[in-house]
């Protein structure tokens, strides 16, 4: 049976309009939480520790527990005793659901992205070595991305992704140091590795019917790549009420490797399908690289005590997304596979407030708001990859049994509705989310 197919128009490398035989290979990379340690509503990651998720990551200025390595490493200057965290955060309930538009896919064309409710673990160690001077070490998934639809044999955009997955995970190392009673200043690297797959259909143009055409199925892997950033960290308590805090982390830059694999599907008709063979490397590796800069990241915090038992955050986050525009994937032997899989990107600010006050006993509440835009314009959504203006709230609880202290955050993240006219595979998307995050530190 013939599998005629109306395709959306992808920009080439040089920048021109084709329908090509080979469709549009774009690079899912990574992110985000989109936290400090993660970038902000363009990719996602997860939350680093469950104080900080609880105060919708407003946690730069206060930077008072083990995660502070993640989030603002120069309040290690202020923790005395050795410590360690360990904890996880894990996806409860998500919505993700496509409505497609006329004329491509059409109206009444729709699907549904699956999401992995997989547990990410992130943990920290601190240690004091002098009498000013402390270090610490972070393991934590520093950025993530997947658009994992379903029925994915026969759904509408499958020509541009079935599965896509980035992952992103991060060692940090750094050293801070107590200059004066009142600031705290750090340093460190951050040590990331990623790998990263995609799997979508490819067509071809049948010169029979003047259409394009169902003929195979792509695969594409990369083998895990390290990229290396700087982290510093400044910290200022001028008096009990006020605190500033500021994190920096630059780009990290990381060499994408790996091989795609294409298998030839038949499409009903033995003539074209002939033809078709030799439309795509069938049954032989192809080799592709491609360097990915993980976009640079400052966020810059300001608490104040409300009253003796209740603190107040604001944090503005800014990510360098526009560093992405310049991604080219580059297929050896195959110059017409090359691709820019982020165009017009550019770079948007987050605002992020937390609010904690005491409970009962030695216990502590947390909650906190956000808005996170997207850097992804309406031209490059699709199917590969959703980014959408982003609010929620979160909540949370902390408390400490003798050395034990155990935090517990609940996050409810709502994307806006976002429809595209404009990108060749109309329609609109819609996600909600809700997650928890629960450490343990000691």
């Amino acid at each position: 049976m013939s599998n005629r197919c109306k395709l959306p128009r992808f920009r080439t490398v040089e920048g021109t309009s084709l329908r090509s035989r080979f469709g549009a290979w774009v690079i899912a990379a990574a992110a985000a939480v989109i936290s400090p340690s993660a970038d902000a509503a363009g990719w996602r990651g997860d939350e680093q520790g469950a104080k900080a998720t609880a105060l919708a990551q407003a946690f730069t200025a206060q930077a008072d527990d083990p995660s502070a390595v993640t989030y603002n490493p120069a309040g290690l200057a202020f923790l005395e005793d050795r410590a360690f965290a360990v904890g996880f955060a894990q996806g409860l309930v998500s919505s993700n659901h496509f409505e497609g538009f006329d004329p491509v896919p059409g109206t009444g064309q729709d699907g549904q992205r699956r999401i992995d409710p997989e547990s990410v673990p992130h943990a920290y160690w601190v240690e004091p070595v002098a009498r000013r001077w402390s270090i610490g070490l972070a393991l934590t998934r520093g950025a993530a991305f997947e658009a994992d639809w379903k029925r994915p044999d026969t759904w509408a955009g499958r020509f541009e992704a079935r599965h896509s997955r980035l992952r992103a995970w991060d060692l940090s190392s750094v050293a801070a140091v107590r200059v004066h009673e009142r600031w705290g200043l750090a340093a460190g690297l951050v040590t990331r590795v990623a790998n990263f797959s995609w799997d979508r259909h490819e067509t071809g143009f049948n010169p029979a019917t003047q259409a394009d055409e169902e003929i195979g199925r792509s695969g594409l892997n990369a083998d895990p790549a390290i990229g290396l950033g700087a982290v510093v960290g400044i910290l200022y308590r001028p008096d009990g009420r006020w605190s500033l805090g500021l994190r920096w982390r630059s780009e990290i830059a990381a060499e994408l490797e790996g091989s795609a694999t294409f298998s030839q599907i038949p499409t009903g008709d033995p003539v074209f399908d002939v033809l078709a063979a030799g439309l795509l490397p069938f049954d032989q590796p192809v080799s592709w690289t491609a360097k990915i800069r993980f976009p640079e990241r400052t966020v810059f915090g300001v608490a104040y005590a409300l009253t003796p038992t209740a603190l107040l955050e604001i944090d503005l986050e800014r990510t360098a997304w526009s560093t992405l525009n310049g991604t080219t994937l580059r297929f050896e032997g195959e110059p017409a596979l090359d691709r820019l899989p982020f165009v017009g990107w550019e770079s948007r600010i987050a605002v992020r407030i937390g609010l904690r006050w005491n409970g009962l006993g030695n216990g502590e509440w947390r909650a906190g708001l956000f808005l996170d835009p997207t850097p992804q314009p309406e031209a490059n959504l699709g199917p590969f990859f959703v980014g959408a203006d982003r609010h929620g709230a979160s909540i949370g609880f902390g408390t400490r049994v003798q050395r034990l202290q155990t935090d517990l955050a609940v996050v409810w993240e709502e994307h806006d509705d976002r429809s595209t006219r404009t990108h060749g595979f109309d329609g609109s998307y819609a996600t909600r989310l809700l997650r928890m995050v629960l450490t343990f530190g000691w």
